[in-house]
């Protein structure tokens, strides 16, 4: 429940807080290291698709090796629905708009599980999460829904007591019996929902075309908490949402906190070719926060969630004791693990070390390509990275950095596992992070500063290898869609911390 507490004092401490680090920031931001809405998609997976080669016929080999080699320590699932009403303005993910999931779509998920499944034979295997994502997995129906969990649990054991997650648009509100639909995901065995409410202000809600109303959006907030999900996580936006201001990121808050929500995840709003803001923001900057208010805003979120009772899970996840998000701990905490993906558009992993080689695949982005594979029992991968000890350190590295930390003797076997010249890059990026007060030291860990979560993205990508920042994106659809790093900008940011060099001024 949101504590009550004077506006305009809580206003001024986050100035004051945010200020205290302006002038640190503006500094590295004159150097080059600034990212803007239209400049800032860092390392989203790792190596990214630009170091991933299509695949050959022998690399299907090696992903049934790999798959197959690999003991029961748990698969966690995600599912894919590339299915939208509309298209927000600042998306640029994979969906299809204006349809409906058809069955069709529902028997190419199960057939390509079946292709996992006759991979892995009578081996036994636990899904330890699924996480039903997309796109919009509130336009399935509920028999959909049923459907895809009952061919989940008969191809392998579902884990007692497994997160099940969901994602839902707020525009399920106006849907003929809404709480009806609810109950009956509940009772499917989904425990958490994850709910995009990117913000509570109509004029903002307008301009990105999200197809609801703040009324609306709190309405369907209020029917999800009258069931009965274990875990509810709300989804908000900064940073690049045109008419937002830090009053009405503040306004979200409260409302929010009155649905005593389990978590709360802010993301930085990415701005890519494909999205309807990219031409408005090059037109109509002004509409945008801008780069002091965009710390802001990053401020008040923290000061806000941590005031009123929530704790950092992940950098960008705010949580209540009892909510821990197992599915994306499994993904990004343990060196040994798979993440096992069904549909167009996504990507997956297998690392583990009975493995012959460690492995990041991605999907194609059309769905007409992936329906071919899966009819022809061709495992539905596009492109396919074989990663070595060198980069599947860095990988575990950057992963951990989610959290905010890293603990010294995981980050120690990391190096001890890497060639020397690797350990010395690592352990040198780690000492100037230091030195630059981007990184505490403690007993047992080093913790991304204050300073450092302004930055943190940033700081992640330090520890991608110089391969992965030559590749350049060819001209393919993966350009349509948020996959390519910002090479530039981590260049930048890796040379002026390991050898002090400085770059032109930019303009904020």
């Amino acid at each position: 429940m949101y504590t009550q507490t004077n506006e305009r004092d809580f206003l001024f401490s986050v100035y004051t807080e945010s200020e205290r680090h302006v002038p640190a920031l503006r500094q590295w931001a004159e150097k080059g290291v600034y990212r803007n809405p239209l400049d800032n998609s860092l390392m989203i997976n790792y190596p990214p698709i630009t170091v991933a080669p299509p695949i050959n016929p022998a690399d299907y080999a090696t992903f049934e090796q790999a798959l197959s080699s690999c003991p029961d320590c748990g698969i966690s699932l995600y599912v894919h629905i590339p299915v939208c009403t509309r298209k927000c303005t600042y998306c640029n993910y994979y969906s299809l708009v204006g349809q409906k999931v058809s069955d069709n779509y529902i028997d190419l998920l199960e057939k390509e599980l079946a292709i996992y499944k006759s991979i892995l034979g009578a081996k036994p295997v636990t899904i330890r999460s699924i996480y039903l994502g997309g796109g919009t997995p509130s336009l399935l129906s509920t028999k959909q829904v049923e459907r895809i969990l009952g061919f989940i649990n008969k191809s392998f054991q579902v884990q007692d007591g497994a997160e099940i997650s969901m994602e839902f648009h707020p525009e399920l509100v106006n849907q003929e019996k809404a709480a009806q639909y609810l109950q009956t995901i509940s009772a499917l065995g989904v425990n958490r929902v994850s709910t995009g409410i990117q913000s509570l202000d109509d004029g903002v809600l307008r301009a990105i075309n999200r197809g609801h109303t703040k009324t609306e959006a709190m309405a369907f907030m209020d029917l999800i908490t009258q069931q009965n999900f274990q875990k509810v996580n709300f989804d908000i936006i900064y940073g690049g949402l045109p008419f937002q201001s830090l009053k009405s990121v503040y306004e979200t808050l409260k409302h929010l906190l009155t649905f005593k929500p389990t978590s709360i995840t802010k993301h930085f709003c990415e701005i890519k070719k494909e999205s309807v803001d990219f031409c408005r923001y090059k037109s109509s900057t002004p509409l945008y926060p801008s780069w002091t208010e965009n710390i802001h805003t990053q401020t008040l979120i923290d000061m806000f969630l941590t005031e009123n009772g929530y704790q950092k899970e992940l950098l960008h996840m705010y949580t209540s004791v009892h909510s821990l998000f197992s599915h994306q701990k499994q993904k990004w905490s343990q060196r040994e693990t798979i993440l096992m993906c069904l549909g167009p558009g996504t990507y997956g992993w297998i690392f583990h070390n009975n493995t012959p080689k460690n492995l990041v695949l991605y999907k194609s982005f059309s769905l007409k390509d992936y329906e071919n594979m899966v009819l022809n029992n061709i495992i539905p991968i596009e492109r396919l990275a074989t990663l070595e000890k060198d980069e599947t350190s860095r990988r575990h590295i950057q992963y951990a950095l989610n959290y905010g930390y890293i603990d010294k003797t995981y980050l120690q076997a990391l190096i001890d596992g890497a060639e020397t010249g690797t350990g010395k890059e690592i352990n040198l990026l780690i000492n100037k992070l230091e030195d630059n007060q981007f990184l505490n030291q403690t007993q047992g860990c080093y913790k991304i500063s204050a300073l450092g979560e302004y930055l943190s993205d940033e700081i992640k990508a330090l520890f991608a290898s110089e391969d992965a920042l030559d590749r350049r994106p060819g001209d393919d659809i993966h350009a349509a869609h948020h996959w390519y790093p910002n090479t530039d900008l981590i260049r930048r940011f890796k040379h002026i911390i390991l050898h002090d060099g400085n770059y032109n001024s930019l303009t904020l």
